[in-house]
């Protein structure tokens, strides 16, 4: 199985690479080389007419770049755009023109309406409703999809919250610091916001298990790719501390605070992926190598 590869060196990306079967000949974009995969395309995903490079012959794309700043709007628009939406529009253009076998597109759970604390999860057809760059960006590329999905098997995984050994300053990580550091975890309400994290190997998992079973030509494919356990932050720094032995420091503040668990029906009857990592299972894995990294980092 050939297949095409964004993101390669990021947090699921590299564990995509770690954990590809026997047999799966990976070609990775980016601007450096790659290691572990059987050959790197040296291209800038933000670049008009990137894909003029790769090549043909793929069983599959899979798009699982992100811009790598998406927080500072309205500066990082551009580049949010360039990648996470021109870029598809390119990727996808490829895939239909050179007959690829399948397309598949990491997006965000962060596409749904979120619900209140203690409703059920979220349904691959629940409500979306985008308030950032990001989100609105992913929705649009998830857009682009449908009508290429009439052309080759299309689908997009909504990731939950991910998390891993990378020193990203994404949820998870930013936790581990603040609990690691006595540095206070601000909640809204009792729990906080509410979300299933999932760990990125789980997720990698999940993307081999789609790629095994691609979904009909016709319709945009969604699935949800979340953890287990629906869990608040306080939930998440309790389970932290408990890993490293440090007691969290919590301020609260008003507000209702936003849900964002997964319903893994979906995922579970159709992809059938092995069996997720709970939380602190997934922090037990990532914790020594994490903590590692920030210690070098300090010291250097």
């Amino acid at each position: 199985m050939r297949i095409l590869l964004t993101g390669a060196t990021g947090l699921i990306g590299r564990e995509v690479v770690r954990l590809a079967p026997a047999g799966w000949e990976l070609v990775a974009v980016a601007r450096a080389d790659v290691p572990g995969v059987a050959r790197t395309v040296h291209a800038d995903l933000t670049a008009p007419g990137f894909a003029a490079g790769l090549p043909d012959g793929l069983d599959a794309i899979v798009h699982l770049a992100q811009a790598r700043e998406y927080r500072d709007f309205p500066r990082c628009a551009p580049g949010v755009i360039a990648v996470n939406v021109d870029a598809t529009a390119q990727l996808l253009d490829h895939g239909a023109r050179t007959g690829a076998g399948q397309f598949l597109f990491a997006s965000t759970a962060t596409v749904y309406r979120p619900g209140a604390v203690g409703t059920a999860p979220l349904r691959e057809d629940d409500e979306v409703r985008c308030r950032s760059i990001y989100s609105a960006s992913k929705r649009s590329a998830e857009l682009l999809c449908t009508p290429y999905s009439t052309l080759l098997p299309t689908r997009a995984l909504r990731i939950f919250t991910s998390y891993g050994t990378v020193r990203d300053g994404r949820l998870v990580s930013d936790l581990v610091a603040r609990v690691e550091h006595g540095r206070a975890v601000t909640l809204e309400g009792e729990r906080g916001m509410v979300t299933s994290p999932i760990h990125a190997s789980d997720v990698a998992r999940s993307i081999i298990a789609a790629l095994g079973k691609p979904p009909a030509v016709g319709d945009l494919d969604v699935v949800n790719v979340g953890g287990p356990e629906a869990m608040g932050i306080r939930d998440m720094a309790e389970a932290i501390g408990r890993v490293i032995d440090r007691e969290p420091v919590f301020e609260t503040r008003d507000g209702d605070p936003p849900a964002f668990a997964a319903d893994r029906t979906k995922l579970d009857a159709i992809l059938r992926p092995p069996a997720p990592l709970t939380f602190e299972q997934g922090l037990a894995v990532d914790l020594p190598g994490l903590l590692q990294a920030r210690a070098t980092a300090a010291a250097s």
